[in-house]
């Protein structure tokens, strides 16, 4: 006997069972390929919906353009990090610090990762944080003039600490202050 003669042969209860498993066992086979389609789906989409917006933010036609036009006229056009040497960004402080003359000084140096997740978004590579730990003593318009300079450097991304302590000096006539001034650098 066959296989086909006995599959006329059986039940149409039995038939109907295995129908049902049949159909049971597809669902269960292809749920999991469906749900893996819809999250690929949802992941393109909103890809898709941030390279848009990136591309329309890059232009000026953008729908935002008012917006856009107002921040950079009042806080000019950001600046991506840069790819700003050690050497090149501590002979910028050194420079101002000259320029100042601020002669007795102490600036240690470290650096820092920027996250992955920060370089993913920017779409660069490896980024370092470069930290100067300026520490200083002047008169208090000196320490002024030093952190307005380092305001206005290009180089310099941030001024992230300001510390100004007065000294212990006991002559009345100088009016010295010691300042830690942290400029950085990405």
């Amino acid at each position: 006997m066959s296989l086909v003669e006995q599959w006329r042969r059986t039940p149409r209860v039995v038939k109907w069972a295995v129908y049902a498993g049949l159909v049971l066992v597809g669902f269960f086979a292809l749920t999991p390929v469906w749900n893996l389609w819809k999250r690929t789906e949802a992941r393109a989409s909103t890809l898709e919906s941030a390279l848009k917006q990136r591309a329309g933010f890059a232009t000026d036609q953008s729908r935002d353009d008012s917006v856009i036009t107002s921040v950079r006229e009042k806080l000019g056009s950001p600046n991506m990090p840069s790819k700003l040497k050690a050497e090149a960004f501590a002979k910028v402080v050194d420079d101002i610090l000259d320029r100042n003359n601020v002669t007795q000084r102490n600036v240690p140096e470290r650096r820092t990762p920027l996250g992955p997740e920060t370089t993913q978004t920017l779409g660069m590579g490896h980024i370092d944080r470069l930290i100067l730990e300026v520490t200083f003593e002047a008169d208090p318009s000196t320490v002024i003039s030093v952190l307005a300079d380092l305001e206005k450097a290009p180089e310099v991304t941030t001024v992230s600490r300001v510390r100004i302590d007065k000294t212990n000096n006991r002559d009345d006539t100088v009016r010295t202050v010691r300042a830690t001034i942290t400029p950085e650098a990405w």
